[in-house]
């Protein structure tokens, strides 16, 4: 007899494919483009300004932010460069630097962006429109503009600004709305006390809260130098970037900064600690012992989820 062939069987099992989806970002601190930053680069639209810093950081990224800390003009305004003077008004080259660098983004959710009031604002907010470069916040408000919404495949991801100086009526409600949709969110907060290094208790207070809504991640700015970090309910907070761009030359601290870079996946958050320094205004990607000194004050609290400039989350 013969035997009968033997018959291959085939799963019908769909094989699970690896979660690839990603989204890259890159979060920096205060830029001001005024005062003595465009006395002394606008003339070349701050391409001088720039000339030591590596901006691929920014580039090629889904999400590319600064907070930009000040309205921009559709004219050449001739500067104060009185350090004293704290009524901002950019040239309208500062567009071009945000160009230059390829940020994605700015937000306008601070103290400075209504000096020039309603009519400056809404011109800063055309320029950028014209320009391709987003905007989203308000000084005084939090609402619906508040919000920036980006995806990448099946990452979802929304960070919210808040100029939380002036108030943070409806912040929970934005979370809790973002969140319904399953969505990460990021609260990008302008708060705090200018050139303390140590976070204040409202900041934690405010912070409490806002990851109770459902924050996943909270990253600040305004204090104008590095705050340290921690850990609340297995979310990171950063309170304080510090300075990206900005002619405080009368301390170390002013003059140094942090950028947050990093990608999110739908099991965690990686994040990569970038510590700046501006030399002579310019800013450039800070070595040896300024680097060090930026990395260990972020993750002095924090120490079980650094690695060396990297951090993990868990989502």
């Amino acid at each position: 007899l013969e035997m009968p062939e033997k018959v291959q069987t085939l799963s019908t099992k769909p094989i699970a494919k690896p979660f690839l989806d990603t989204l890259a970002f890159a979060i920096a601190g205060d830029g001001m483009f005024g005062r003595e930053i465009s006395y002394q680069f606008q003339k070349n639209n701050f391409a001088n300004l720039f000339s030591e810093f590596d901006k691929s950081v920014f580039e090629n990224k889904d999400i590319s932010l600064i907070n930009l800390e000040g309205p921009i003009s559709d004219q050449d305004v001739e500067q104060q460069r009185r350090p004293d003077n704290l009524i901002f008004n950019f040239s309208k080259q500062a567009v071009e630097a945000l160009k230059y660098l390829k940020l994605t983004d700015v937000s306008l959710a601070n103290n400075h962006t209504f000096n020039k009031g309603k009519a400056g604002l809404e011109t800063t907010r055309k320029i950028l429109e014209v320009n391709h470069t987003g905007w989203f916040g308000d000084p005084n408000t939090n609402d619906s503009q508040s919000v920036l919404r980006k995806e990448v495949g099946e990452i979802k991801v929304s960070i919210i600004v808040v100029n939380a100086l002036n108030g943070t009526d409806g912040v929970n409600e934005l979370v809790k709305q973002e969140k319904a949709e399953s969505r990460l969110v990021i609260i990008f907060p302008h708060w705090g006390n200018e050139y303390q290094t140590t976070h204040s208790s409202n900041q934690e207070k405010l912070a409490k809260e806002w990851i109770g809504a459902g924050a996943d991640l909270i990253i600040g700015s305004h204090p104008h130098v590095v705050q340290d970090a921690q850990i609340i309910d297995k979310k990171l907070v950063i309170y304080s970037l510090g300075n990206f761009v900005f002619d405080q030359y009368f301390s170390d601290e002013t003059q140094t900064g942090l950028i947050v870079g990093g990608k999110i996946t739908k099991e965690k958050l990686e994040l990569n600690l970038l510590p700046i320094q501006s030399i002579k205004f310019k800013p450039r990607i800070a070595k040896d012992d300024t680097r060090q000194k930026i990395i260990e004050r972020i993750c002095n609290n924090i120490q079980s989820y650094c690695d060396g400039d990297k951090i993990s989350i868990l989502r």
